[in-house]
């Protein structure tokens, strides 16, 4: 019988291609899109991927926690079931309701849910407050709430031969945050961009770099009311549409009463709110500079309004003008105002109605 070498040799051959890994081919990451553990990125994207506990401060007093549904709390000894956020909007108003030294006390055990998204159980008050005691009133916290990631994305790891270790899908604020936490001296990460960016006020922004995301964090990171006051009377209310409202086109005065009249006063004038903050009144004549500021700790949307003379003599209705002004209304194109929204019948009240210029 005749043996074909040849063709045992062929098959020899691809048995043994056929043993071998598979080769996966590496790419270096770009250098400039590199997160290496406490770098200035990671720590704001860390930061910004920090558990959020302030929406439940009419219970816990603490921004840095929250207490994981479901739980009980005690108001004048009736007990009260929170399974949800409605809940918890339903408890405030029954607090708001009730005198001053209504007694109001949680439910032990619980569970707490922590900065780091770690949970621990708490049995008593003293322990509560041990780990709430490094969240002073105002929100100490490290957390920044004016801006979110778009998920889900994908990351990059690297191990310390610059080789690709493995690629993952982040799909939360969890997962984001325990990654750069378990980041090693010698590892790091990549995104791959582009990601999406969803600020405050629900603008939506595709970043591409590094250098980029960082700029953008640190840009937009004090631009809103992250309602982190520790307190048993949050009222604060969200006031970025009616920033979104103000800042868009220009505006002029359809009324301005202060005890006098004087709307004719300043209907030549066009008002510019830039987001900036910077308030620019112009007419055919002159062009006055000044500030605005709007703000919802209140309760209510103020807007507060400076102008300084900078030398220059300020007429009475531009004095009229520079106020504290609490929102009654507004949309497009009209926003109504008064000095006092709790005596809006009292003669000595002013008022301020602006319309929007086609």
């Amino acid at each position: 019988m005749k043996i074909n070498f040849t063709l045992i040799f062929a098959l020899l051959v691809a048995a043994l291609s056929g043993c071998q890994e598979e080769v996966v081919e590496i790419t270096d990451p770009s250098p400039q899109n590199v997160v290496t553990a406490n770098s200035q990125t990671a720590i704001l994207i860390q930061r910004t991927a920090t558990n959020d506990g302030s929406f439940d401060n009419i219970v816990d007093g603490s921004s840095c926690i929250y207490l994981a549904f479901p739980y009980s709390v005690y108001l004048n000894d009736i007990e009260y079931l929170v399974s949800s956020s409605d809940d918890l909007d339903d408890l405030e108003k029954l607090i708001e309701e009730s005198d001053d030294d209504d007694s109001f006390d949680i439910k032990y055990p619980i569970t707490v849910v922590t900065s780091d998204y770690s949970e621990i159980l708490v049995n008593n008050e003293d322990q509560l407050e041990a780990l709430t005691e490094d969240c002073t009133e105002g929100g100490a916290d490290d957390d920044i709430e004016c801006l979110d990631f778009e998920y889900p994305f994908t990351i990059s790891v690297y191990d310390a031969s610059n080789q690709l270790a493995d690629v993952i899908t982040i799909n939360n604020d969890k997962e984001l945050y325990e990654l750069i936490d378990n980041l090693d001296d010698d590892d790091f990460i990549s995104f791959n961009f582009p990601i999406t960016i969803v600020l405050w006020d629900g603008q939506e922004i595709v970043v591409r770099d590094n250098d980029s995301l960082e700029d953008l964090i640190e840009d937009v990171a004090d631009d809103c009311d992250e309602d982190d006051d520790n307190d048993f009377d949050d009222d604060d209310v969200d006031d970025s549409e009616f920033v979104s409202v103000i800042t868009d086109g220009r505006w002029m005065v359809s009324l301005l009463n202060d005890e006098i009249d004087y709307t004719s006063d300043l209907q030549s004038y066009i008002l510019e709110f830039r987001p900036d903050g910077i308030l620019h009144l112009k007419n055919n004549d002159r062009e006055i500079v000044g500030t605005w500021e709007s703000d919802g700790n209140s309760g209510n949307i103020e807007l507060e309004i400076s102008i300084e003379d900078n030398g220059v003599d300020l007429d009475d209705a531009i004095k009229a003008l520079k106020n504290s002004w609490e929102i009654i209304s507004y949309d497009e194109t009209e926003i109504k105002s008064t000095d006092d929204l709790e005596e809006q019948t009292d003669e000595d009240t002013a008022f301020l109605t602006l319309k929007k210029l086609n």
